[in-house]
C-alpha cells in the first residue's frame, strides 16, 4: 500500500507540467500561416507544447546542445 502511494506521488510530480499546462494554457490551436510574397498557405500550431517542455529538460539534463 505504501509503495503504491509513493509511486502515485512520483507520477503526479513527473506529469504535473503536463497537467498544469493543459489546465491553465489549454491545448494547441491550429492557425493558417500565409506567406506575403508567394501567397503560400500552410497550417501551423500555437499554444502549450508539453513535448517541448519535457524534451528541453532532458536535453539540458544530458548536456545536449542545439
Amino acid at each position: 500500500m505504501e509503495f503504491s502511494i509513493i509511486f502515485l506521488i512520483i507520477l503526479l510530480i513527473f506529469f504535473s507540467p503536463l497537467i498544469l499546462g493543459l489546465v491553465f494554457m489549454g491545448t494547441q490551436k491550429k492557425i493558417n500561416l500565409k506567406h506575403t510574397n508567394s501567397s503560400l498557405n500552410k497550417p501551423g500550431y500555437i499554444g502549450y507544447c508539453w513535448t517541448y517542455f519535457f524534451s528541453v529538460f532532458l536535453f539540458q539534463f544530458f548536456g545536449v546542445k542545439f
